[in-house]
């Protein structure tokens, strides 16, 4: 029964998550960082610059031979507490033309749990340093999110709709459910009439079952 009940709880969290998870959109990439607190492989922070806040959890892939390091992201938006979730990494310079939006499709599977076979996009714009891979939205993030919070580690392959693998990130899934839960429960409070100018200075460490819900250095252009 207590199993039930906690996967009852899990799978409403994660599908308000669902609803209000949203497609590719403009990355933040610069800010303050307000509140940094790391928790396991994942770290959870505001991202301020000027009026403008994001609260983000994120954690870098696995390094073995030859790979090149990638960072998952997941940023919530106040004040509906929109997600994004995305993958970022790094180009060896900046870029020197735009790219248009690229179709990319991702394959994602936590442990030996179900394979998600989902899509999204890219595109640059002269001068970017770094580039996002973004999910487009699907009813298949609430199970996702259910797979991360359970599980020890996903496995992403991020390859260009037309042929050719970008990366192979490994995350490992240690403190995940903490930062995220820690993130929401943030952006909702932040999101309250009259928000905290700094958030996390009084707020309570995540609370179980709270609705709350580094990048591939060394890449050439994607194009």
């Amino acid at each position: 029964m207590r199993k039930t009940i906690l996967y009852a709880t899990e799978l409403l969290i994660a599908c308000l998550m669902s609803f209000m998870f949203t497609g590719a959109a403009a990355q933040v990439s610069k800010g303050k960082i307000v509140g940094k607190e790391t928790r396991g492989a994942w770290s959870s922070f505001a991202l301020v610059q000027g009026s403008s806040t994001t609260f983000r959890v994120f954690a870098g892939s696995l390094l073995q031979a030859g790979d090149e390091p990638v960072s998952a992201i997941i940023d919530l938006y106040p004040p509906s507490c929109t997600a994004i979730f995305s993958f970022q990494f790094s180009f060896k310079s900046p870029l020197n033309v735009n790219i248009p939006r690229q179709p990319i499709v991702i394959n994602m599977r936590v442990d030996s749990k179900q394979l998600y076979v989902m899509s999204g996009s890219f595109d640059g714009v002269i001068g970017d340093t770094s580039g996002f891979v973004s999910l487009d939205s699907t009813s298949e993030f609430a199970n996702l999110v259910i797979d991360m919070r359970r599980g020890g580690t996903l496995r992403a392959q991020l390859s260009w709709a037309a042929g050719g693998i970008i990366a192979t990130p490994v995350v490992p899934l240690s403190g995940f459910t903490y930062s995220i839960n820690r993130m929401q429960q943030a952006c909702s409070e932040y999101a309250r009439p009259k928000p905290p100018a700094i958030p996390f200075q009084t707020l309570p460490p995540s609370r179980p079952n709270t609705p709350s819900t580094t990048v591939p250095s060394g890449l050439s252009h994607p194009i």
